[in-house]
């Protein structure tokens, strides 16, 4: 007698269960990474200035635009001197400390992530007060050119009138036009 008809024979297997579990730990791990590439580009978005290598180059942007900062016209000149050299200060003190960090178990996070955690936060407080300085003296150079164009403006206004009124009364440069 065939004992094999006798048993219950296995039901196929459903191929949508076998590919929720068999995939789960990929589909879960591709999750995981979009949700990490959204909020990296967030970051770097909202926080440009994380790294030592950024600090440099906004403190490098930061040199271009206090050299255009007109030195004679201004009595504020000193103030953005003395907030520059606390944030040269300060720069100098972060990249110090970055070194120290360079050589710690941190130095992983730096190769891996490109920052180093420990200074992430001092970096974009830096970042925000450079920031803050350079608008500050974009302003004025803004509001000196304004006064300078203004200035130019009214001398060549000034200059039309004056030479309108001169061709209006029958003025000459050398004076009277009946006169020789």
């Amino acid at each position: 007698m065939d004992h094999s008809l006798d048993q219950p024979q296995d039901s196929p297997p459903n191929p949508s269960s076998h590919f929720i579990y068999s995939d789960l730990p990929f589909v879960s791990g591709l999750l995981l990474l979009a949700c990490i590439i959204v909020l990296w580009s967030y970051f770097r978005r909202r926080y440009p200035c994380l790294t030592l290598e950024a600090l440099n180059e906004k403190e490098r942007s930061l040199d271009l635009v206090y050299n255009r900062l007109p030195k004679n016209k201004l009595p504020s000149y000193r103030t953005f001197s003395e907030q520059l050299i606390k944030l040269r200060q300060r720069a100098y003190l972060l990249r110090a400390r970055g070194l120290e960090l360079g050589v710690t178990r941190w130095s992983m996070c730096r190769k891996y992530l490109g920052v180093l955690p420990p200074i992430v936060t001092d970096i974009v407080i830096w970042n925000d007060d450079a920031d803050d300085l350079e608008r500050d003296i974009l302003i004025i150079v803004e509001e000196v050119a304004r006064d300078n164009y203004r200035a130019e403006r009214n001398t060549l206004a000034a200059k039309e009138h004056n030479l309108e009124y001169g061709i209006l009364h029958g003025e000459k440069a050398g004076g009277r036009l009946g006169e020789v």
